[in-house]
Order: structure tokens, then sequence, then C-alpha cells
């Protein structure tokens, strides 16, 4: 696949912005959908010195709070099978799926792949 690493996203938040504002900091709240958070969770702990878990600071000006959907420490698939593929838990997934779905058409700014599932829509 076409892998875009974390930090590559970051360097298109403008270093001057904040100067051109007049503030010292601008704030930032990104939802991440993925089916993978794990990895995720691991480019911004690397991207820079994080403030605490989910929230860094990028290039001087943009304070990023990042908010994950509820299965942020696991990987999972909609149509994923395995040892617990009960209904419920496909239900579960699917849920889940859908609130991100949701929760990304209420946002200003997407940002995605066309190798995910949400890019291609």
């Amino acid at each position: 696949t076409n892998y875009i690493p974390f930090a590559k996203y970051l360097e298109r938040y403008e270093p001057n912005e904040c100067v051109a504002k007049g503030v010292d900091t601008i704030e930032r709240n990104v939802y991440v959908a993925t089916d993978d958070p794990i990895v995720v969770m691991k480019e911004i702990a690397d991207a820079s010195v994080p403030e605490s878990e989910n929230i860094i600071h990028s290039n001087g000006c943009h304070r990023l709070t990042f908010y994950f959907n509820p299965t942020q420490d696991t990987v999972f698939h909609i149509d994923e099978s395995g040892d617990d593929d009960s209904c419920f838990a496909r239900y579960h997934r699917n849920i889940i799926a859908m609130a991100d779905l949701w929760i990304l058409t209420k946002s200003h700014t997407f940002i995605g792949e066309y190798n995910s599932n949400w890019g291609r829509l």
C-alpha cells in the first residue's frame, strides 16, 4: 500500500500561522478514525515531545489534541473474523465504524488515504 507517515501530515501545518494571527498557540482537535490505532499512537508519540498521551505541540505553534474511537488500544477491521466473531462483536465494530463516519461528516478537514475504507468513500 501507499503508506504516508504521520509526520508528513504534521508538516502541512504552517509554523507562521501563530504570528500571522497574533497568538502564541492555535488549538486543534484531531479525531483519528483508523483501524490500526496502535501504529498511529506510536507515530504521534514519535512526532514530537508529547505534553500528555494524546496532546503534542507541532512546530511551536499548534497544540494538537488527538481523540480516538473506543477501540483505541486494539486493532480492528469491520469485516474481521476472529475468535470473538459473535454477533455482538460484529455489531460493536459496525457501530464504532458508523460513529467514526458521523464524526468525520462534521469535520472541517479530512486527511485520508485512498487505501483506507474511509478514504475511498
